[in-house]
């Protein structure tokens, strides 16, 4: 941010009342008679002005009194511009009924102080009574709104650093919820089979109990990663820097895919994965959630799809990576739960169709994923006669360039 951009330091605006207090002070003894009181009574009641930032209230009270008796030696003017000068903080600082007091007095005071200048002759007097009250009147106007839009603004940022916090925690759910939903679908497959196998086959029954090993491991590993990522950027202010901490491996990435398509195949679902086009480093956070698209459709073919094979395919495009998975399963759409299909308005807001099931929050996850990047999502059972379900994702790259 360059200098001019920045905002004003509480310094520099003392500084400018000064300069203001100086400016009413000189254009309020050359108003006034030739007397010393009335030269006392413009200086005690322009001068203040340069603290009124400082002791809002004090000053208030100062320039009020002697602005009252200002007139009676010749300054109206100045007198009015010096009250609205002095009420203005206390419109904005104090609380409101202080606020409302201060203008209902300012604007009083003002009347019958230009009044009372024409010893209240109502046809000399009243032009200068009107133009003073209309002047206050003005400036607590004036006051009164800027505390009304200061108030908006702080509404505006506490209710932007609410949905802030819900956004990190829905992608926390988001994050815990693959997984977990992967991790203990594969680790609760191969206990059936470990279970079923385990007097006839003890070798089988091993690689089963193997297979939990590892799944159980890699899924402790990534909710350790992410709740440590947590408790460091908690220490640290959300910084999110973990200078001190300790150090974390990467998240997930598309680089991963081999061994979570291991861990598939282990749970009795074959795996294809093939990527085409000119595969290439992306965003990590695309990347995150591109990984986790997979994650979530692999675990839906696990958990609904019945006896199946899976086939992934990512394609590079120019400007966008299409993610494909499809299975040759029987679940049908009774067994993945809702379809997903076509393109509302607003970027990446699919609409869902057909009768939920417990695949559904899944097939929202991975929605809200492709949101983000403004890309789109499909999911649903293949046409006939085909058997099998198929998600496809969009996520555009041009805006999302590393």
């Amino acid at each position: 941010m360059s200098k001019e951009s920045r905002p004003l330091r509480p310094g520099h605006w003392v500084a400018i009342d000064g300069m203001i207090a100086a400016l009413l002070t000189a254009v309020g003894l050359w108003s006034a008679e030739h007397d010393a009181l009335g030269y006392l009574v413009v200086v005690s009641m322009t001068v203040p002005v340069a603290a009124r930032r400082i002791w809002p209230v004090p000053v208030f009270g100062v320039v009020l009194f002697f602005s009252a008796l200002a007139p009676q030696f010749g300054v109206l003017r100045d007198a009015d511009l010096a009250r609205a000068m002095a009420v203005y903080p206390i419109l904005l600082l104090m609380t409101e009924w202080i606020a409302a007091g201060a203008a209902v007095v300012v604007v009083a005071t003002t009347v019958l102080a230009n009044l009372a200048a024409f010893r209240f002759d109502l046809e000399a007097g009243a032009g200068p009574a009107f133009s003073g009250g209309l002047t206050m009147v003005t400036a607590c106007a004036i006051g009164i709104a800027v505390r009304l839009h200061r108030r908006y603004l702080a509404g505006q940022r506490e209710q932007a650093a609410e949905r802030a916090v819900t956004r990190e925690r829905l992608h926390i759910a988001r994050e815990l919820h693959d997984v977990l939903a992967h991790g203990i679908s594969v680790i609760t497959i191969q206990a059936g089979v470990a279970r079923h196998v385990f007097e006839m086959r003890p070798q089988e029954a091993l690689r089963a109990l193997t297979a939990i090993e590892d799944t159980s491991r890699s899924s402790l590993a990534e909710l350790r990663q992410m709740l440590t990522a947590l408790r460091t950027d908690d220490d640290h202010g959300g910084d999110g820097d973990g200078s001190d901490g300790p150090e974390l491996d990467p998240m997930p990435s598309l680089a991963d895919l081999g061994t979570l398509a291991e861990r598939t195949t282990a749970a009795g679902v074959p795996v294809d994965v093939q990527v085409r086009g000119d595969q290439r480093a992306l965003p990590p956070g695309l990347e995150l959630s591109a990984y986790r698209i997979v994650q979530e459709a692999l675990t839906n073919v696990v958990k609904h799809a019945g006896p199946a094979r899976a086939e992934v395919v990512l394609h590079y495009l120019p400007e966008a990576l299409t993610i494909e998975v499809t299975d040759d399963g029987h679940g049908g759409d009774g067994g993945h739960g809702a379809r997903v299909t076509g393109r509302p308005p607003g970027p990446g807001r699919p609409t869902i169709t057909g009768r939920p099931s417990g695949a559904e929050h899944g097939i929202l996850g991975m929605r809200e994923r492709v949101a983000v990047f403004g890309g789109h999502l499909s999911a649903g059972p293949l046409p006939p006669p085909e058997s099998g379900f198929r998600v496809w994702a969009r996520l555009p790259l041009t805006d999302a360039a590393p």
